[in-house]
């Protein structure tokens, strides 16, 4: 598995991720949807040391402090649910040690990160009835004639483009969207391995509508995530790597109530559900060595300094497949 996404055992139920591997949103925290995809992933690695035939179904995580980028993070998993036959679940938390201690004393301090994944042992008759499921796209329908590449690339436009345009006043957007454009091109992109794309037709969406972007996946991220289990861990990180660029909320633009918040959010709750097919496969299409997701969001409600949304990823190489759907919560920091 690509570094990025790897973790190192080091005991029964603790994993490690170097601070080397980590990436950067804003400095000096690391980036929420590696802890999240580093998270399942341990969480994978313990179950299947237990049964190899357990399949992660969902994910909750829960933002609960500062993970540092210069410190090594550590992960503890512990089995909160066995239900009969079918279903498992794990919980996983995370911490970070100053010099000199031990690990004993990172398990004793209240973690910066947790995680809920829950596992089932899949049966062939819900497998098949998923394989047929996950096909629906209907509500990404604009999107359906979009199949290579080359067309994702001349349908769309890099966050770069869609910051020279606010400047030049040829798009004229909500305050909190343009902060969030500024912050974002300030974002480490080159160490998340992501390319983030506007679709064209994203510039005429009138406010509060839903939002559809383009985010491709380094070809070296996939490698080795050939099974549906391990395929599911890079969901997590596409998925957060949109929220994190905050810019990309067109549905925020404008909407009532929104333009009177401070103009700092955070992203504090994030759950995904994992069909039972989700797969990311070792492609390259065409000229691009990126594989490429449609992520879809609404945001549902904003009150009293909090938003509700939910988002929606379709895995465009693999039949436009969905790959994954949740929600998020955003917060006002003071």
């Amino acid at each position: 598995m690509h570094a990025k996404l790897a973790v190192q055992a080091l005991a029964e139920s603790i994993y490690k991720v170097p601070s080397s591997s980590l990436n950067v949103v804003f400095k000096p925290g690391a980036f929420g949807g590696q802890l999240m995809a580093n998270s399942l992933n341990s969480a994978l690695q313990h179950a299947h040391s237990q049964d190899p035939s357990l399949q992660p179904s969902s994910q909750q995580s829960y933002f609960l402090g500062p993970t540092l980028i210069d410190k090594d993070v550590y992960f503890k998993v512990d089995t909160v649910r066995e239900s009969g036959r079918s279903f498992v679940t794990k919980r996983v938390s995370s911490f970070q040690l100053d010099e000199g201690e031990d690990i004993s004393a990172g398990l004793s301090r209240p973690p910066n990160f947790e995680s809920t994944v829950d596992f089932y042992r899949p049966s062939p008759k819900l497998l098949e009835a998923a394989e047929e499921a996950d096909l629906d796209f209907s509500k990404v329908a604009e999107f359906t004639d979009v199949h290579s590449t080359e067309d994702i690339i001349s349908s769309s436009i890099p966050l770069s483009e869609l910051k020279a345009l606010l400047v030049a006043k040829e798009l004229e957007r909500g305050s909190l969207y343009g902060m969030a454009v500024f912050l974002a091109d300030k974002l480490s992109l080159a160490d998340m391995l992501l390319d983030i794309r506007v679709p064209k037709t994203a510039l005429r969406e009138p406010a509060g509508s839903r939002s559809s972007y383009w985010v491709g996946v380094d070809a070296g991220l996939c490698a080795g995530l050939d099974t549906p289990s391990q395929g599911k861990v890079i969901l997590p990180y596409v998925s957060d790597g949109m929220t994190q660029v905050l810019a990309c909320f067109s549905a925020l633009n404008g909407a009532k109530g929104w333009d009177a918040w401070p103009s700092k959010l955070t992203v504090w709750n994030y759950g995904l559900w994992f069909p039972a097919t989700a797969q990311v496969e070792e492609k390259r299409e065409g000229v691009s060595s990126k594989k490429w997701f449609l992520v879809s969001y609404d945001v549902l409600s904003m009150e009293h300094g909090k938003g509700v949304g939910r988002v929606e990823l379709f895995d465009w190489a693999n039949e436009k497949r969905r790959a994954a759907s949740g929600n998020f919560s955003v917060m006002c920091m003071k």
